[in-house]
């Protein structure tokens, strides 16, 4: 029983952030991106060891073609 409280606890506040996200001017969500993006890359950069950093470049060079994709 006290799960399903939790569930509709959550599903409530996910209601309510979904109004006042879609309430937002156009501005307002441009920052509020902005924000997040900017306070996830600081969080990546203090706490994600330098071995899964590489890791992460290496794949997206794979993925992009490596270093030289923009010889065309």
């Amino acid at each position: 029983m006290l799960q399903n409280k939790k569930l509709l606890v959550f599903a409530g506040l996910a209601a309510y952030a979904y109004y006042k996200y879609s309430s937002m001017t156009p501005e307002a969500k441009q920052k509020l991106t902005a924000d997040v993006k900017e306070k996830a890359k600081n969080i990546f950069e203090k706490y994600v060891p330098d071995q899964a950093k590489d890791l992460f470049k290496t794949a997206q060079n794979r993925a992009t073609g490596g270093e030289y994709n923009n010889t065309i």
